[in-house]
């Protein structure tokens, strides 16, 4: 009988590589023999011989045993893989991994992760740039004050809005001829300051650092109370309510998901955090990123009351919501006196002194004298303006894994898919092969695709 006899022939185990060329020699099969493990005895053999193909099989050349000077018996056992090449290239498969093909949004866990992270940080110009005066200068910015008013406005209170140098004249206006004066006999608005409280009638008090603001102007002229201060500020109605930032950034990939895979730009290999003013440090889920890198903002501000919400939108996905106090509360504070209790207190004291009670009339008198001096009446509380000092910003964080060998150990693809549209490594699950060959043929086969086998 003839064996077709390769020398040096390399191929993996576990490979389905087919030889080319060799030599076609004349041999004995030696009996009893088995088709998965046969036995030749060659005459004129060759030490280097290591592949063999008979009857459409082919062999792993296991031994060589010399038997004497001119003949040795060739121990083989089949090569199951590629004795079937063909057959299995048309098998379809559950494929978990491939070194030609792979699916790169599933997490390959085969790698671990290094300790560490990378971190990379992309600002916000535009929310940067809103309050720009206010990071280079320290100042600038506008106050909306809300006052009770008969002016109109939202029900019994109207905003306005005032330059830095039109809040400074009103809150001088306010401070201002708070003392009584002797030689008055009318009742003149200095008067009216110390029996009425001008206080009372401010609703509301916030600064806001952003240079984009509208409306401002001195086209109205700023009233409250009964009182109309000369002082010329815009006011504003419902429709000027809501102030609106937009910004956007595109958000930085995982340094390795170009090569290995946008899996890497989800968690757990991916952290972002968008900080940003009043809200503080948001984290966002990082798999509205995966797919698409531009990540948008809207800022709503509530003029009227220092309300902030921001929408956090990832291509045209919102995923997220987010409210925070953007208005900075400013303490209001002014000189009154109650004139009508230290009236009644100063006739107490001069009763008392004509009595000579003297114990009453000296606590009479220090009343009085108490009572006339102004008292500070404070509305309101100082806010922090320390956070729009700082650059909002979308910081990433990455964790990079182990180097990567997909040639021997392929990529997730988890597809089923024919066999024979891949190439180099390949990782099935439960391989199904049903194949016209021995059992234990199908068995090594089958053993081979699940454990990994390289279709060359």
């Amino acid at each position: 009988m003839n064996i077709t006899v390769y020398s040096g022939f390399s191929k993996r185990r576990n490979s389905t590589k087919q030889p080319t060329g060799g030599r076609s020699i004349t041999c004995t099969l030696k009996h009893p023999t088995s088709i998965i493990h046969p036995v030749f005895l060659i005459q004129n053999f060759d030490l280097s011989d290591n592949y063999v193909e008979w009857n459409n099989r082919f062999y792993f050349v296991d031994d060589i045993v010399v038997e004497n000077n001119n003949m040795a018996s060739y121990h083989c056992s089949v090569d199951a893989l590629g004795s079937w090449k063909t057959q299995i290239s048309g098998l379809s498969e559950f494929v978990a991994r491939s070194a030609s093909s792979f699916d790169g949004k599933i997490i390959d866990s085969l790698y671990p992760a290094k300790a560490g992270v990378t971190v990379d940080r992309v600002n916000f110009s535009t929310l940067n740039a809103s309050v720009a005066s206010f990071r280079v200068s320290g100042g600038g910015g506008y106050y909306i004050v809300g006052v009770y008013s008969a002016g109109g406005g939202t029900g019994a209170i109207t905003y306005y809005i005032l330059s830095p140098s039109e809040f400074s004249q009103i809150v001088s206006y306010m401070l201002s001829d708070v003392w009584l004066d002797s030689s008055e006999t009318d009742i003149t608005i200095a008067t009216q300051k110390q029996l009425i409280n001008p206080m009372q009638y401010i609703a509301s008090c916030f600064w806001y650092p952003f240079d984009g603001l509208s409306g401002v102007g001195a086209g109205d002229m700023f009233s409250f109370g009964f009182w109309d201060t000369n002082v010329g500020a815009k006011m504003l109605d419902v429709s000027d309510r809501k102030f609106i930032l937009n910004d956007y950034v595109t958000a930085p990939a995982h340094p390795e998901s170009g090569t290995r895979g946008k899996y890497l730009s989800d968690s757990p290999y991916t952290r972002r955090t968008i900080t940003c003013w009043g809200f503080g440090q948001i984290p966002i889920d990082p798999s509205g990123l995966v797919d698409v890198d531009t990540l948008s903002v809207q800022i709503d501000v509530d003029l009227f009351t220092g309300a902030g919400t921001m929408q956090i939108i990832a291509g045209i996905d919102l995923i997220g919501t987010y409210h925070a106090q953007l208005g900075v509360p400013i303490q209001l504070a002014q000189l009154s006196q109650d004139i009508q209790n230290s009236l009644v207190s100063g006739i107490g004291a001069i009763g008392s002194a004509l009595k000579l009670n003297f114990l009453g009339a000296a606590s009479g008198v220090v009343d009085s004298v108490e009572s006339w001096i102004p008292k500070m009446s404070i509305m309101g509380s100082t806010g922090s303006a320390v956070d729009y000092m700082f650059t909002p910003n979308l910081e990433s964080e990455f964790k990079l894994q182990a180097p990567m060998d997909s040639v021997h150990n392929g990529r997730p693809l988890c597809q089923q898919t024919t066999i024979g549209s891949l190439s180099g490594y390949i990782k099935t699950e439960n391989a199904d092969v049903d194949l016209p060959c021995t059992q234990e043929e199908r068995d090594q086969i089958a053993g081979f695709m699940d454990g990994g086998f390289f279709f060359e």
